[in-house]
């Protein structure tokens, strides 16, 4: 006569722990890789939302001083200007002020004295990943009045003063997938 074995199993058996810490492992994956997602988004709206904020406090700075002499990087961090965000800006006011935007992109204001026209100022972003690049330079067209991407050499992708129109394709085209890029953006008074 063969014995059986009546006790119940307690616990699961291995290959049952092995699928299951399968499915748990895929499924926080793909969760990480939602929030991930979600970050670079909000990561980018907050960039764009810094320049577009920035460029209009710049505006109202050229209003109140007449011209672009007093776009500064030092003039327009000083919390009286408060052109940026205080978290963002390191060493406001001072000779060696530095900005930076939620995506870790460097930024930089110009005036434009030395052009035809005193009333245009530049913000310089450097360090634009290639993941980002387009997606910026689209978010940012509808702020500035002019848009170059450096990457080997200066590829003009917006400029409303001869008519060259943004196309998301152009911008693809000149954003470097294996590179950093550097992006201008030219900004009429």
């Amino acid at each position: 006569m063969i014995a059986k074995n009546n006790r119940r199993q307690l616990g699961y058996t291995l290959i049952e722990l092995s699928i299951r810490l399968a499915i748990v492992s895929a499924v926080l994956v793909a969760m990480m890789a939602g929030v991930q997602k979600i970050m670079e988004q909000s990561n980018l709206n907050q960039t764009v939302n810094q320049i577009a904020r920035a460029a209009e406090k710049i505006r109202l700075i050229i209003k109140r001083d007449s011209d672009t002499s007093f776009v500064t990087m030092p003039n327009v961090t000083l919390p009286i200007n408060n052109a940026f965000a205080t978290s963002s800006v390191i060493n406001p006011g001072a000779a060696n002020v530095e900005v930076y935007t939620a995506l870790g992109n460097r930024v930089v204001v110009y005036n434009n004295s030395n052009s035809h026209s005193s009333q245009h100022f530049r913000i310089w972003m450097g360090n634009v990943t290639p993941g980002t690049c387009v997606d910026l330079a689209g978010s940012l067209e509808g702020v500035a009045n002019g848009m170059w991407i450096l990457n080997n050499g200066w590829q003009r992708v917006k400029d409303d003063r001869v008519s060259v129109s943004f196309n998301a394709a152009t911008a693809r085209q000149f954003c470097l997938t294996n590179a950093q890029n550097e992006i201008w953006m030219e900004f009429l008074k």
